[in-house]
């Protein structure tokens, strides 16, 4: 399977179940930091994590184990989520609310 159709479909069933929540994709987003986290996400990272979502189909390893437990399925299974996906994207992650950090520091 193609990297793209993945992603496509990755994110279908992130619609799918927001829909089964009767939630947005932005409120599942929430509901998925909070069970990972046990508190809620800041307002730059999840905009952070949204953008993201909507511009390069990343999903959050937190958001596909949300998704995945949904839909009941084995958390060592491939298609949603990778133990090794985990540093790539924790570290880009961190790297992008750094920038939207520094940024809040410059003049407009």
């Amino acid at each position: 399977m193609g990297r793209e159709k993945k992603r496509e479909q990755e994110a279908g069933l992130i619609y799918d179940v927001a829909g089964r929540l009767g939630c947005s994709d932005r409120e599942l987003f929430v509901r998925a930091y909070h069970q990972w986290y046990g508190h809620s996400p800041g307002q730059a990272e999840l905009e952070c994590c949204l953008d993201l979502f909507a511009r390069r189909g990343d999903i959050p390893f937190w958001v596909r184990g949300f998704v995945r437990n949904y839909l009941g399925r084995p958390t060592h299974q491939r298609g949603l989520c990778h133990r090794r996906d985990l540093p790539k994207k924790v570290v880009e992650g961190l790297l992008l609310i750094a920038a939207l950090e520094l940024l809040s520091f410059l003049p407009f």
